[in-house]
């Protein structure tokens, strides 16, 4: 049973710990309790059972950085709060709440986001680095100014309207989460207003064309000779790989980031095939190697690092696998003279594919597109072989063009 005492400070210095956590009583303010763990910590709280309802414990501060009058005050604040019918613990949560910062909603919704892929996590944290810098560490509540969010949108917009439209799409996001993850003591949420909406209500959202650019024929050529060189230069570390990576981009219209993550586990060189378990559109597919990407990974793995599970593996961290190598494309794009992106070898195997006259379901299939609203899609069964013949045509078309005479 607890035991009431006159608290004073003497008093409770004088207070010995033991095995098992202790309760005192004040005999001045009831409901309030030292409570003095086995470790010798000595905490003051507040302890109140409301009518009909579940008892309260909330904890004031620890003794002796609190004082017994500041503690008693206190007590005599949340109690009279208690009597009204709140809950300090709701309070101090709201409270809490309402001074997140941006940073910390950021951190809370990657983690509480289970679906959320690595690629786009990183993305997030990488725009507010570069772009809110300055707005990390202030409470998300101070930043519900919709002039405020007018003026960074156009600051960020004369460097990059794309990164502009990136940055805001993550702040509204943040705005949104906070909306439905925090409340106030009465059940509310503390975040009412989405700022980032008077982009969209004052139009003022910069149209950003899609990029169209694919390697042309006539181009075609110098790429592969300056791509087929870079080993051969050694300019730079991991240029057989990055090699590799860039010919299996084009010849099988992988996006960049599936192949970089591409596993020895997932590539069927027996079968002739290889699995992308987690792709973008998370529905996993089994697709064809044709005969130049079964030759292409079968080097490969003859010259694989034992025990080494990437396709790519990264140069510095063996467990991680090979990261976009922006030195390599700067210097591909000064030795064949030729401005491209990953992004556009991927649209450049599909263009190919288009000029065959490759029926578009297939077309999407080989390069996993989402075609959950597309009714008649999902009665087509694409299975690996019957994948094979459309993807090698696209291969011998992509050898034959790159053959050609200048």
């Amino acid at each position: 049973m607890a035991e009431k005492i006159n608290f004073g400070k003497r008093v409770l210095e004088g207070i010995v710990a033991t095995d098992k956590r202790c309760y005192y009583h004040d005999t001045k303010v009831e409901g309030l309790v030292l409570v003095v763990q086995s470790t010798g910590v000595k905490s003051f709280q507040i302890y109140r059972r409301p009518k009909n309802g579940t008892p309260i414990r909330h904890t004031l501060g620890r003794f002796p950085d609190l004082s017994v009058e500041r503690a008693r005050q206190m007590a005599y604040d949340r109690l009279s709060e208690m009597a009204e019918g709140k809950n300090p613990n709701a309070l101090r949560r709201a409270k809490e709440r309402s001074g997140i910062t941006l940073k910390e909603v950021l951190d809370e919704y990657c983690a509480t986001r289970k679906t959320l892929k690595a690629s786009t996590i990183f993305d997030y944290h990488r725009h507010l680095k570069e772009n809110f810098p300055d707005w990390a560490d202030k409470p998300l509540q101070s930043l519900c100014d919709k002039s405020l969010v007018e003026k960074r949108y156009e600051q960020i917009a004369k460097r990059s309207k794309a990164r502009a439209n990136g940055a805001m799409r993550t702040l509204r996001a943040m705005f949104n989460y906070a909306a439905v993850a925090y409340d106030d003591e009465d059940g509310q949420p503390i975040f009412t207003s989405n700022p980032v909406k008077v982009l969209s209500q004052k139009r003022a959202w910069h149209h950003v064309p899609r990029r169209m650019s694919v390697l042309k024929p006539d181009q075609l050529k110098d790429w592969m000779i300056a791509v087929n060189a870079m080993e051969a230069r050694r300019e730079h570390s991991l240029a057989e790989p990055v090699r590799d990576w860039l010919l299996l981009l084009l010849f099988t219209g992988l996006r960049h980031t599936e192949a970089l993550a591409l596993k020895w586990s997932e590539v069927d060189l027996a079968n002739r095939s290889f699995k992308l378990l987690d792709p973008k559109n998370r529905q996993p597919i089994t697709l064809p190697l044709t005969t130049f990407t079964h030759e292409l990974l079968s080097s490969r793995k003859a010259t694989a690092v034992p025990r080494n599970p990437w396709v790519f593996p990264g140069s510095i961290k063996k467990d991680q696998h090979m990261t976009e190598p922006q030195a390599h494309y700067r210097k591909l794009r000064e030795t064949s003279g030729i401005l491209f992106t990953p992004h556009d070898l991927r649209r450049t195997f599909l263009t190919i594919g288009e000029s065959l006259d490759i029926a578009s379901y297939t077309l999407k299939r080989l390069a996993n597109h989402k075609m959950n609203n597309d009714i008649t899609a999902g009665y087509i069964i694409s299975d690996v072989e019957r994948l094979r013949a459309p993807a090698q045509r696209i291969t011998d078309e992509i050898l034959r063009i790159s053959a050609m005479d200048s």
